[in-house]
């Protein structure tokens, strides 16, 4: 895997980085898709993208390297490098959006709803598969494609990547402002009626 970034520096590492992003959001559609019965887009944007993935993939494939080989450490390893990017993405989301984009309350054996041990594990085999099968497959993927139309295909997704993040950031503080607004408003008739309850009550 290093070798392979040191060959093609950013070239290889963006490609990763998108693919899989895109295949992230592909299993979560689908899986929300088989349970729920209905077709949901589960990204943070309006585009096919789940960048957590892209981001615990690229963890995955550099940090793993180190332990390939032991199948159980790399199976370890990548338990505590999912759970631990589980964790930080949710608590990053709970403060600046103050959303929360999964919840395994209803799961026997979690931790606040953040981190299960169903779903550590499940990530721990998807690793090692994506280590071991899945990788390989999108390198030679990645290869097919023409290097000078990669690097203009690159750029464009990057760009319109951006573009959307930021689009979705501002939906995200409308809804955020929105609901303090509603809480704001909640709580103020509350007061009232309580004052005025209050106030009819030493009147009579």
């Amino acid at each position: 895997m290093i070798e392979d970034f040191i060959s093609n520096g950013i070239y290889n590492i963006g490609w990763w980085f998108w693919a899989y992003s895109f295949l992230g959001w592909a299993f979560e559609c689908i899986y929300v898709m088989i349970h729920e019965g209905r077709a949901i887009n589960r990204g943070f944007v309006i585009g096919p993208f789940c960048t957590i993935y892209g981001v615990g993939a690229l963890l995955i494939l550099f940090i793993l390297d180190f332990f390939s080989g032991s199948l159980p450490v790399l199976f370890i390893m990548a338990v505590v490098i999912t759970s631990a990017l589980e964790y930080i993405v949710y608590i990053i989301l709970d403060k600046i959006f103050h959303q929360q984009w999964w919840d395994y309350s209803d799961l026997r054996f979690h931790y606040k709803g953040i981190l299960s041990l169903e779903s550590s594990i499940a990530w721990g085999v998807l690793s090692v598969l994506l280590y071991k099968l899945i990788h390989p497959l999108v390198q030679l993927g990645i290869r097919m494609i023409p290097h000078g139309i990669g690097k203009k295909l690159l750029i464009g997704i990057t760009v319109l990547y951006v573009l959307d993040f930021l689009w979705a950031c501002l939906k995200a503080i409308r809804r955020s402002e929105s609901s303090r607004l509603i809480i704001l408003r909640v709580k103020t008739e509350t007061i009232r009626r309580i004052l005025l309850s209050l106030f009819k009550r030493k009147t009579k």
